[in-house]
């Protein structure tokens, strides 16, 4: 078995194993370079990270980097 893709049903895969569970949808990359596929984006505000001797921290939010915290 091999996977397809979901918009021009080129293959994108090697030979699978029949009994494979795909959870999800397989774009080729000339489909994403013609922009048939338009992924959502990220509209959460991102770190802008600034780097000192004593740490890094964002210049947004004050966040410390590894600290998990999302940006403000």
């Amino acid at each position: 078995m091999r996977l397809y893709c979901w918009c021009c049903h080129k293959s994108v895969s090697n030979e699978v194993s029949e009994d494979t569970v795909v959870r999800a949808c397989c774009v080729c990359p000339e489909c994403i370079e013609q922009k048939k596929v338009i992924f959502p984006e990220d509209d959460k505000p991102k770190h802008e990270w600034e780097f000192y001797a004593n740490g890094s921290f964002c210049r947004k939010c004050g966040a410390a980097i590894g600290s998990g915290m999302p940006c403000r």
